[in-house]
Formats: structure tokens, sequence, C-alpha cells
């Protein structure tokens, strides 16, 4: 038999095994499209056989959401480090975002910078598809705190893709964000958000003021009642304190009710 020196004559002899599948079971044209295959990859099957090399599309992910205080911030970069892979993006005007990672892989961290005053907010994403949601607020700023017990930015800066993959999994963003809707209660009702990532945002803009869904109105209820110094400092007691009871003392210390 002359020897398949591409992956097109592997795909042709498929196909001719298996219009012919009366004299060939299926479990045999698999294995001898295998066989072939890595005959074809490696340059086998005797002296001056040709070597073909053979690229694998490992595929591209995009993640996209809302950047918003309770008004969205337009023009903040967006950066995205992730198990594998990176990703950059630019909010618009009304703060959405979508960036892709090729050849990436989940989970991600996401940061952005607040062209207004520098500020930092970030976010994650979990998953196995193609396309993911990740909401950037100040609410996902104290979950990552809670979800990484490190601050963000600190965590981000120096990013560790083996921790990342072991701890920011689906239960435990679940958890964190049972942590902060929990030590929030009688300061913000978060209840009304089914995820803190993932609900559907649509913030307020400087040209619609009022344009906000219920999500961003939850946001503003926040920034009224926690402002962004306080916010670093709470921030810093949910990644630092093992105690959600220590945690509270700390908001209630700040002020804030």
């Amino acid at each position: 038999m002359t020897k398949p020196h591409g992956l097109a004559q592997v795909a042709s002899m498929a196909r001719r095994m298996i219009n012919d599948k009366q004299t060939v079971p299926y479990m045999k044209i698999l294995a001898v499209v295998l066989s072939s295959w890595l005959l074809v990859a490696c340059g086998g099957g005797g002296s001056g056989g040709s070597s073909v090399t053979v690229s694998v599309d490992t595929g591209i992910f995009t993640v996209s959401g809302t950047v918003a205080t309770g008004k969205a911030i337009a023009g903040a970069t967006v950066s995205a480090k992730c198990a594998v892979g990176t990703g950059t993006a630019t909010t618009n005007a009304d703060g959405t975002y979508s960036l892709a990672v090729v050849g990436g892989k989940l989970p991600c961290l996401l940061q952005i910078t607040n062209p207004a005053d520098d500020s930092k907010l970030h976010t994650v994403a979990t998953g196995n598809g193609i396309s993911m949601t990740a909401n950037i607020t100040p609410l996902t700023e104290m979950l990552v705190a809670r979800l990484l017990r490190t601050e963000p930015s600190l965590f981000f800066s120096a990013f560790d893709a083996v921790f990342a993959t072991g701890t920011i999994t689906s239960s435990a963003v679940f958890a964190a964000q049972t942590d902060v809707g929990t030590l929030l209660i009688g300061t913000v009702d978060t209840s009304t958000l089914g995820d803190f990532i993932t609900t559907t945002l649509k913030a307020a803009t400087s040209d619609n003021l009022a344009g906000g869904d219920a999500h961003d109105r939850v946001l503003d209820v926040l920034g009224g009642k926690i402002s962004g110094s306080q916010l670093i400092l709470l921030v810093s007691a949910l990644a630092r304190l093992p105690s959600l009871a220590d945690v509270k003392q700390v908001l209630l210390t700040l002020g804030i009710h």
C-alpha cells in the first residue's frame, strides 16, 4: 500500500473505507486511520518518508461584560490573565467590553484601570465554553478578594496560573459571593442579583443618567454607602481576615451601615 503523505490522503482513505463498510468494521477503520495519521505526523513507515508538521488549533474564547460603579466606566483598559493566554480591550461609552483570548484556557482574572483616577477593579471568568460574561464592579472586586484571599491587584501583578486554576472554580466563586452578600446585609441588598459576575448589567451613562437597570441601581446604592477609600480597606479585610465576623467589624468601624 502506498503510504499517504498528508492529512488529505488520510481523510480520503477513511472515506473509501467507510463506503466499503460491508467488508471493514468501523472499529478497524478508526484504528487504521489513526495509525496512518501517526505515520504522517511522525514521518514514519520507512526510510525516505516525508515528514509532515501537524498544527493544532486550540481555539479562541471571548470574555465580555460591563464595567460600572453605578455609572459606566468608559475608556478603561481591560486586561485578562488566564491559565493559558492573555487578552486586552477598552471599554465603550456604555462600559461594555469584549476581549478575545487566542489558544487560551480558563479561568481568567481580569483587571480594569479607571482612566479617571487610575483605580483598579477585578473580576474572574470561569467555565469551559467559548463565550463568557464577566462584569467588573465594586461587588466583583470584593468577591475576588474573598475568593483569592489576597488583594486582587497584588495577585494580578504576580499572576500564578497554577494557583488560579486550583482556586478560581465555580463553587469557590459562589462561596465568595455568599460571603460578600452576607457581609453587606443591612447595608446593600444584593439578593436580587443572581450572580455578581454574570447577571445582565446595563449601566447609566453621562448621556443617560437614568438608563441603568436593576443591577446598576444596586451599584448606585453601594456607591452611596461605601466610598472609594472605604472600598479599598474593605477589600483588604475580605482578603486577609478569615472570619467574616471580623470583616463585618471592619465595615462597622469604617462607619458603613
